[in-house]
């Protein structure tokens, strides 16, 4: 008994299977391999969804680390506050909270990564003794490159007993893209230690 032959256009969906036998501008599938093909395939196309899905619910959300730093009494310290894995953001409203006992606010300044848009902090403007950096950044485009985004200038008032976290934390602003979608990001706290 012969084995029947099926033949399919080229723009077949069958055309793209690996085992598949190409015939004058046909292809040809025997009865006995497209059991088989269609077995691979309707296994396969399964396996891809969930990879995708996997991906996208774990591809890594952007991390926002405020750095760590040493510093004696009477020195003022650069506390950068970088961003990694960054997708698309353009707007960050974030917090660095501190012990006004030992570490005084003198300033901030957004780094050459942002581009342009809006830079406003609390420091110049709030009264004192504040006991968090308030930094929100806005622009109508979003920013996609990773590092530092704005560095925030603490003073030691006085004798840090060894180590004094800097408490990451969202802002007022949150973090969003130029379509104002959500941006869910992982932050990481840094510290001051006694030098």
């Amino acid at each position: 008994m012969k084995t029947p032959v099926i033949t399919a256009d080229l723009w077949d969906l069958t055309v793209y299977l690996p085992s598949v036998k190409l015939t004058e501008g046909k292809v040809l599938i025997t009865a006995s391999k497209k059991k088989k093909i269609l077995a691979i395939f309707g296994l396969t196309v399964p396996v891809i969804a969930a990879s995708v899905a996997v991906y996208m619910a774990f591809a890594g959300k952007p991390v926002i680390t405020v750095g760590s730093t040493e510093a004696a009494v009477g020195e003022t310290v650069a506390v950068p506050v970088k961003i990694s894995g960054n997708r698309g953001i353009s707007t960050v409203g974030l917090k660095i909270g501190f012990d006004n006992a030992y570490l005084e606010p003198v300033s901030a300044e957004q780094s050459e990564l942002l581009n342009g848009g809006l830079f406003v902090e609390n420091i110049s403007t709030a009264k004192q003794p504040l006991n968090s950096v308030n930094i929100t950044y806005s622009n109508a485009e979003n920013f996609k490159g990773n590092g530092v985004m704005y560095t925030a200038y603490f003073k030691v008032i006085q004798e840090i007993p060894g180590s004094m976290p800097l408490e990451l934390s969202l802002g007022r602003a949150n973090v969003s893209d130029e379509d104002l979608e959500f941006v869910e990001c992982k932050l990481k706290n840094g510290s001051v230690s006694n030098k």
